[in-house]
């Protein structure tokens, strides 16, 4: 029998191609569950879109500038039995980006919906407020209705999907 956090029957080496973070994080569960693990990754350090490249001034952050869904960090780490602040300190930021324009406009975006509809409406109007709340509202929507049975789903299918939104 399998589970969650158990090999399935009979597997005993599995290779995980990619170390970005997902093949990461699936790596280390695999692991975690008692199996042997090779990742393979075409690059010669691990992180995917996660890495740093080097520059005249020094090495820079290519990757996420944000770390979004932090609950999905916290299980992860949770199942292998640690915890997240034991390995990364976090500090969260109201302003998660800045975009600059050649002719000098600028547009701040927020962890905060509200102050990014006042920011888009500031820089480009009544209508693009509205616009991106709209979009929020149905990026939320899809968020929500996907989340159970497709992303957190151990065999996510369409059939649960749409059984789940039906309910």
């Amino acid at each position: 029998m399998t589970g969650p956090h158990t090999a399935p029957e009979g597997a005993d080496r599995v290779i995980v191609i990619g170390a970005g973070i997902a093949g990461l994080a699936a790596a280390a569960r695999l692991a975690q569950a008692g199996l042997s693990v090779t990742v393979l990754e075409r690059h010669s350090t691990p992180g995917g879109k996660m890495r740093t490249l080097p520059s005249p001034a020094g090495p820079v952050d290519a990757g996420p500038t944000v770390l979004t869904m932090r609950p999905v960090f916290d299980d992860l780490f949770t199942a292998l039995a640690e915890r997240l602040e034991d390995h990364v300190t976090l500090h969260r930021q109201s302003l998660l980006a800045r975009h600059f324009w050649p002719d000098g406009s600028r547009l701040d975006l927020h962890d905060d919906p509200a102050l990014n509809e006042t920011a888009l409406a500031a820089f480009a109007g009544p209508k693009a407020a509205k616009q991106f709340r709209a979009f929020s509202t149905r990026a939320r929507q899809l968020f929500e209705a996907f989340d159970a049975p497709i992303m957190q789903a151990p065999a996510p299918s369409l059939g649960k999907l749409t059984l789940h939104c039906l309910t």
